[in-house]
């Protein structure tokens, strides 16, 4: 391997080597010396540090008069030259034993050839998976040289003797020195395309530019010119190249997945809210990784594993979070957002429906359709959407001079609105009115009015809900509610994703609509 002499040629200490890989510095010194087989993941890591390809830590500058090709039939061996010796060595090229290759007929480089060694006085060949910076180079020099010039002097290798190397990331481990590979696998179907993999040297010889520019555009970080970028666009959609999501998060320690961290997915609005969450995440090449927090679970204790994935982002969902939290994703330098509510301290991005302008709309509505007598039942006592909208809706009523007989906190859930307004009908028979905290809360008082208490919806108990589901729309309901403005929440969220050094506002209240339907009064 080239290791130690692309390092040195770059000037790049073993130190500062380990810093940009993250690998330890004695691993890398056996990886140079030979006595450590590096996985393809650790090679892409190194190689990125260098700023080469993983093929050209196997090459180097070998040239024909370095060396002999002899071929016979499908093998071809390879010596060095007595005046290459000296070269290759200088090149840190070990070439003191004879190198034999199998080709397979479609091979047209060195990374689509098995490499072979002899084994013991038997003449039997075993495998040995691209074993040394020497083969490599030959093969290479090979091929250049036309001693594999046609696929009609190529004898058709036995399944035992050929092997095609993968040319995609991760396939297998890339063994760079010793006895390496058992038995070598069927070689594909002749006829089979082998096309080199396109990258991002290629995009840059074909635009023009320098790779440099490339991998800027490609991570989109960095300041690139419209023109240039637009090149570079141009030649990647022409040669079909596509960012592997591998090597950037080895280069780059981040991934192009962002964490949703939920911790109520059963309500109706979050299953509505992570679909439409998911497919736009889905349209900017983004993954999504969802993480559901158990009842009572401190968020403090989930965001660590959270980060062990090096996403790209957070998006906290129905749970709050805590200061340490908060503190360790501003350490890793991952932006996070927390969406449909919001914390008083901390200082996070939010983005969320104005709940207290819902909440005023709400009894305004309640209080024109001639209601006197009404009622908020909301969930979570604790919950930011749930003191926002009963605060809006007290201060509504406060506007026409009334005020709610009743203020009930419970669940966000269907069986707390059933059981929440029976009891407020026995305390409160002349109720006209109900402001419910979520939809699955109304649908639930909505049912108990018509079928346990006997009660008419709209004439004589007027309900409205909050988020406009699905369900709030079916006919058995036909549910006026306040509909979040689920879109315009969803960009936002994504903007302060991918630029939240350009926001100074944290909290983002974007204003809801009051969907009137059959559950109040005309």
């Amino acid at each position: 391997m080239r290791l130690r002499v692309l390092r040195q040629k770059r000037q790049m200490t073993l130190d500062a080597l380990a810093a940009q890989t993250d690998l330890d510095k004695s691993y890398i010194s056996r990886v140079e010396l030979g006595k450590k087989s590096p996985s393809l993941a650790t090679l892409m890591r190194l190689s990125s540090a260098l700023g080469v390809s993983v093929s050209e830590l196997f090459g180097g500058s070998v040239g024909s008069e370095d060396i002999q090709v002899v071929r016979a039939g499908e093998r071809v061996t390879v010596t060095p030259t007595g005046s290459g010796a000296p070269h290759l060595e200088a090149l840190g090229i070990k070439s003191d034993k004879l190198s034999t290759f199998v080709l397979h007929p479609q091979a047209s480089t060195c990374d689509q050839v098995a490499v072979w060694g002899k084994s013991g006085q038997s003449g039997r060949f075993r495998a040995r998976l691209a074993p040394s910076s020497w083969a490599k180079a030959c093969l290479n020099t090979a091929f250049r040289s036309g001693a594999m010039e046609s696929d009609a002097q190529r004898a058709e290798p036995s399944p035992r003797y050929a092997r095609v190397l993968s040319a995609t990331p991760g396939a297998g481990r890339l063994r760079p020195s010793g006895a390496l590979g058992r038995r070598a696998a069927l070689a594909p179907p002749a006829g089979r395309d082998m096309q080199k993999r396109v990258t991002q040297r290629d995009v840059a010889a074909r635009a023009g530019v320098s790779q440099a520019a490339v991998s800027r555009v490609m991570a989109e970080h960095g300041y690139v010119a419209e023109d240039v970028r637009a090149r570079i666009m141009e030649a990647a959609a022409a040669l079909g190249y596509r960012p592997d999501p591998v090597a950037r998060t080895l280069i780059t320690g981040r991934s192009n997945i962002v964490a949703v961290v939920v911790g109520n997915v059963v309500n109706p609005f979050f299953p509505v809210a992570l679909s439409a969450l998911t497919e736009a995440l889905r349209q900017e090449d983004r993954e999504v990784l969802l993480f559901n927090a158990a009842p009572g679970q401190n968020i403090d204790d989930l965001i660590p594993g959270v980060l062990r994935y090096k996403v790209a982002g957070i998006i906290v969902m129905t749970v709050a979070l805590g200061s340490r939290a908060a503190e360790l994703c501003a350490d890793a330098g991952v932006p996070y957002v927390l969406f449909h509510r919001y914390a008083e301290q901390g200082g996070a991005f939010a983005v969320a429906c104005d709940s207290g302008a819902g909440g005023r709309e709400a009894a305004r509505h309640l209080v024109a359709t001639g209601c006197r007598t009404m009622a908020y039942v909301g969930g979570l006592e604790d919950s930011s959407p749930n003191r926002d909208r009963a605060n809006g809706f007290i201060a509504g009523l406060r506007e026409a001079g009334l005020a709610p007989v009743e203020h009930l906190n419970g669940a966000f859930t269907y069986d707390w609105g059933r059981e929440a307004i029976n009891g407020l009908l026995y305390r409160h028979p002349d109720l006209d009115a109900v402001f419910c905290g979520d939809d699955a809360i109304a649908c639930g008082v909505v049912d108990a009015l018509r079928y346990d208490l006997g009660r008419k919806v709209p004439d004589e108990v007027s309900v409205i809900g909050f988020d406009d589901v699905p369900q709030a729309n079916w006919a058995a309901y036909r549910l006026t509610t306040v509909r979040q403005p689920l879109e315009a929440m969803i960009a936002q969220t994504l903007t302060l994703l991918k630029h939240p050094e350009d926001e100074a506002r944290k909290l983002h209240l974007l204003p809801g609509e009051m969907i009137i339907r059959a559950t109040t009064r005309r």
